[in-house]
């Protein structure tokens, strides 16, 4: 019997690989902050009610850059870390970084549309639920609200759960291992809870951020480059950057798992049932 991945372990060798790679992981926070201030000085001047064509090809120039080198970062890290918890000398930047670079955006794109898609599907489903179950009359405030928090917890626990079922598809293809959304969703099988656990900070600092931002937005464009605004992106990343590490760590060993029940015959190999189709 294969022991499933322990979390806490997970936890450990993150925040040690994460102290580990310290200076990696700040070379890349400080590029990828370099990236986006041009994006962050046309978003400051651009109210989206408002804006021009000339505004929209000017975000448009300065997106494309940070789109490009941030997805060739991205590639770069999953491959220094992954190797590194193998034990393995990593490069600067991985071999054949174009081809894995076409790769990863294709996969991005397909697990996008593998999450949109059944989330799309639940909310029209509940949406159809409430309203035959909503009485004639004009419903109270407090039915209403208890809709949609259901509705929208719903939505992100799915959300949450196919992203971390199937994501591991997305560092497999980032460095040229086998990658398919049945192998992923093989591997992550009895994880389901501790994976999504490592997913709550990222999102609960994001939920916060866009709390602090809304007012602001109202009151017109927002000045990116305002020390809380600064402050908070730091902070965003952080935790980012930390989530990152730690699901480098899950798909190692959740990979030498996978690999070590298909040694004892407990579970098909990546190739039966088509577990290996891209």
């Amino acid at each position: 019997m294969v022991a499933k991945v322990s979390a806490m372990n997970v936890l450990r060798e993150t925040i040690a690989l994460f102290k580990y790679k310290i200076r990696l992981i700040g070379g890349g926070f400080v590029l990828m902050s370099l990236l986006s201030l041009p994006l962050y000085w046309q978003l400051g001047d651009i109210n989206p009610e408002e804006m021009t064509s000339d505004q929209a090809l000017l975000l448009v120039a300065a997106l494309l850059p940070f789109f490009i080198l941030g997805t060739s970062i991205q590639i770069s890290i999953f491959h220094n870390f992954i190797r590194t918890l193998r034990g393995e000398t990593p490069s600067l930047l991985p071999q054949g970084i174009v081809g894995k670079f076409f790769k990863t955006l294709w996969k991005e794109f397909l697990l996008g549309l593998a999450l949109i898609i059944p989330g799309v599907v639940v909310e029209l489903v509940l949406i159809l639920g409430f309203v035959a179950v909503l009485p004639e009359s004009e419903p109270s405030t407090f039915l209403l609200i208890m809709m949609t928090a259901v509705s929208f917890l719903g939505l992100v626990l799915g959300f949450a759960v196919l992203a971390v079922r199937w994501g591991f598809c997305i560092p497999a293809v980032a460095v040229g291992e086998t990658s398919s959304f049945k192998l992923s969703w093989r591997m992550t099988k009895g994880h389901t809870l501790g994976l999504v656990a490592f997913t709550i900070p990222p999102l609960l600092i994001q939920t916060i951020m866009q709390l602090i931002a809304d007012p602001a937005q109202a009151d017109g464009p927002i000045n990116f480059l305002a020390p809380s605004m600064l402050l908070g992106t730091a902070i965003t990343g952080l935790a980012y950057w930390f989530t990152y590490t730690a699901f480098c760590v899950w798909y190692v060993r959740l990979l030498e798992r996978y690999e070590m029940m298909i040694a004892e015959g407990k579970t098909p190999t990546p190739t039966d049932g088509n577990a290996g189709v891209e």
